[in-house]
């Protein structure tokens, strides 16, 4: 059984004990279990530590009964070790869990919401309420709370209590199973619940809360929230943010949305321009490509090529062009960034050609993927230096249906 540190005191970051027994794991890992240990393992929605065991990385830690793992790459040679704790990794791991206690009971308190999911994550963490739904103005309501709570630093506690003096605490839920002794971890005046995590020692350390957003998640919803020095990063980055948009908008803060209004307003009109030049330039292409295509067997087959195009270029010259009758499109139209090629074959109502098999068969040629019904037929792929074989492929084919 190890001896664990961290329960009394999350502060230990450097501490001395002795190999109990190492393990053989797999992809050539050690583990490696100590007399005593101050490093946490991975439970109850919080993150192992890491750190190191005489120099050498302690890559992840978890619990096997009553055993610590610390999992390493090398075996340590000596049987008395000197251990340190990824101290920075263990104090942002502290600020959020205590931050989520505090949430949870402010959760618990405004709402009367039970807190049945806690992740912490690498960016962000979150918790998964039991209500039937949840509002900006609750989130805001219990982000000002939660903050207020902290600003009273009030005196982070830890208790090893029994079945015997269990009533003695102000619990804001039970214990989810019985148990000899269980570790309580009280908040003092906000709240106090069973968990065997790490935890600052007055609510001050947390910093700030800071609730990012909030979804319905498998029925419940699921508060996503930073503590501490990640919400200090978190505040830098946006203002950054803000900071970089005011400037290249020339606009200040505070009208940063309705400059970006004007702007959208200003885009959708000249996409709607574009669209109705694009259609007016498709009408006059398609229009020169008919005229100047000789009919094989009284079938105008017009094969042609488009540059810097979108596929929805490309379908809408084949609509414009199969409008007339007798007709086939063999069209291929090159993406702006030359990355790949989309190909549009398609036939005018008056013919029977199945466009599909034809453009199954050219497909190959580009490495692409596609399908159709039997008057068009369209699919895209990489191989863009393939293209004027993959319609001359098709030109063929058309022929020989005829």
């Amino acid at each position: 059984m190890t001896d664990l540190l961290f329960q009394n005191n999350s502060y230990i970051r450097q501490f001395q004990s002795r190999i109990k027994k190492t393990i053989t794991l797999p992809n050539g890992n050690v583990g490696v279990v100590l007399e005593h240990t101050a490093f946490y393992p991975e439970g109850g929605g919080q993150p192992s530590d890491k750190g190191q065991i005489n120099g050498i990385p302690v890559n992840d830690v978890y619990s096997e009964g009553s055993d610590i793992i610390h999992v390493m790459s090398d075996l340590p040679q000596a049987v008395a070790v000197e251990a340190a704790i990824d101290w920075s990794r263990r104090f942002d791991h502290m600020q959020q869990h205590s931050g989520q206690h505090i949430l949870s009971a402010t959760c618990h308190e405004l709402f009367g919401a039970a807190t049945v999911g806690f992740h912490l994550g690498a960016q962000s963490s979150q918790i998964d309420l039991d209500l039937p739904g949840f509002t900006d103005e609750q989130m805001n309501a219990a982000e000002q709370l939660s903050n207020e709570m902290l600003y009273g630093n009030k005196a982070v506690r830890i208790h090893q209590a029994t079945q015997a003096t269990l009533h003695e605490y102000p619990l804001r839920k039970q214990p989810a199973k019985d148990f000899a002794a269980i570790r309580l971890i009280e908040i003092e005046g906000i709240d106090c619940c069973p968990c065997g995590g790490t935890h600052v020692a007055a609510t001050g350390e947390i910093g700030m809360i800071k609730i990012r957003s909030w979804e319905r998640k498998n029925n419940a919803i699921r508060l996503d929230f930073v503590c501490g020095y990640r919400a200090l990063a978190d505040y830098q980055y946006k203002n950054l943010l803000i900071k970089e948009l005011s400037g290249r908008l020339s606009a200040p803060g505070p009208q940063l949305l309705s400059t970006l209004d004007k702007l959208f307003n200003k885009a959708d009109e000249t996409n709607r321009q574009l669209a109705a030049a694009r259609q007016e330039l498709n009408v006059q292409l398609a229009g020169n490509l008919y005229r100047q295509t000789e009919p094989e067997k009284g079938i105008k087959i017009i094969v042609y090529q488009l540059l810097n195009s979108s596929p929805a270029d490309v379908a809408g010259l084949a609509k414009q062009l199969v409008s007339s009758p007798a007709t086939v499109a063999l069209l291929a139209g090159v993406a702006d960034d030359n990355s790949k090629v989309h190909l549009v074959f398609s036939c005018s109502p008056d013919l029977t050609i199945n466009m599909g098999p034809i453009l199954k068969a050219a497909l190959p040629l580009i490495e692409g993927k596609g399908g159709g019904n039997g008057s068009s037929a369209q699919g895209g792929g990489s191989s863009i230096k393939h293209t004027a074989d993959a319609l001359e492929l098709a030109r063929q084919a058309v022929i020989q249906l005829l």
